[in-house]
């Protein structure tokens, strides 16, 4: 039986992606952000699976590198933040039961960064170990090994604000007003943003984010990393995708699904050179990415699957507490 609060870097259940997952998107026709370019959206409209679900995954290389994408209609699925409940951040995830989750705000150790975190843990449990005779086996051991490692690698506050109506979470202890947030007010495409500042009136939002892309345009920092972003596509007024037939695309959804549909979300995550991967989602008509915490942070899953984050060090699953979901907007609510 799994040990639901295990932190070991093999001990949380990995479903494997299936073998569709790995060529781009899946259904028919199949998305494909390297090619299509700015008929790829519409090219989501009229896939078969996105159409039955509101929701489609993706997977391809950029510049060679391996690239994760999920694209959402919000008015099928509704964003939400998270925080995790059990000491590993990806089992916490896992246990959502979430349309799409990924991670979401930059963090800091719980004693400033991990080379403090970890002197200090090692300082605090030397003692202990001592007075049991370096016997680590005795009664109360684990539990003492586990608040300490919390309160010494698990983050005190999120670097930005974050805002969690449905999860009653409100941090707001570092302001960071000059970068940019990702979140909604209400539930249909226009009452979501990317803007720089700190959320206020957002009912969910995570603040403390990087740009990608503002108004189109993508940013310039060059840095080869595990990246993720967070990203606005608006259908309904682009030239560049009334061009490549978005139109005829939305008619064709919206008559399939009942669904007016103004815009997408999309959510990007892989190894990527960030001024490669911003342009391309430019290229693409993403008007608004933000981008979350990348690296050995950096997850990305649905359901029971991780598609980022299976091998996240033990250090980064202490140290994570906050992210994004969506939900079925028809799920029945508690």
């Amino acid at each position: 039986m799994t040990n639901p609060n295990a932190v070991g870097r093999y001990s949380d259940p990995m479903s494997r992606l299936p073998p569709e997952y790995l060529s781009a998107g899946r259904g028919n026709p199949a998305p494909r952000m390297t090619s299509n370019r700015a008929a790829f959206f519409p090219t989501v409209l009229r896939n078969d699976l996105f159409r039955r679900d509101g929701i489609l995954f993706g997977f391809e290389f950029v510049r060679h590198l391996p690239v994760h994408w999920a694209v959402v209609d919000p008015g099928r699925h509704a964003m939400y933040v998270w925080q995790k409940v059990h000491r590993s951040y990806p089992r916490s995830a896992l246990d959502l039961g979430a349309s799409l989750f990924t991670n979401g705000p930059f963090t800091n150790y719980g004693d400033g960064d991990l080379v403090r975190s970890t002197t200090s843990f090692v300082a605090d449990l030397l003692p202990l170990l001592y007075r049991r005779g370096g016997n680590p086996s005795g009664p109360g051991f684990g539990s003492h090994v586990r608040e300490m490692s919390i309160r010494h690698f698990q983050a005190p506050a999120p670097l930005g604000f974050v805002l969690g109506s449905r999860e009653g979470i409100h941090e707001t202890t570092i302001s960071r007003p000059n970068i940019f947030y990702f979140g909604r007010r209400g539930f249909e495409f226009d009452d979501y943003r990317i803007n720089r500042g700190d959320p206020s009136d957002e009912s969910e939002a995570i603040g403390g984010l990087f740009g990608g892309v503002r108004d189109y345009e993508p940013y310039t920092v060059n840095h080869l990393n595990r990246v993720g972003y967070w990203c606005l596509a608006p259908l309904t007024d682009d030239p560049l995708l009334v061009r490549q037939g978005v139109g005829p695309a939305l008619s064709s959804y919206e008559t399939a699904t009942g669904v007016p549909c103004r815009g997408l979300l999309m959510a990007v995550a892989g190894w990527a050179n960030t001024q490669c991967l911003s342009h391309l989602l430019s290229a693409i008509r993403v008007r608004d990415a933000a981008q979350i915490d990348g690296g050995d942070s950096l997850l990305m899953g649905s359901g029971r699957t991780l598609r980022q984050g299976a091998l996240m060090p033990e250090w980064k699953r202490l140290l994570q507490r906050w992210g994004v979901e969506f939900r079925p907007r028809d799920e029945p609510s508690g």
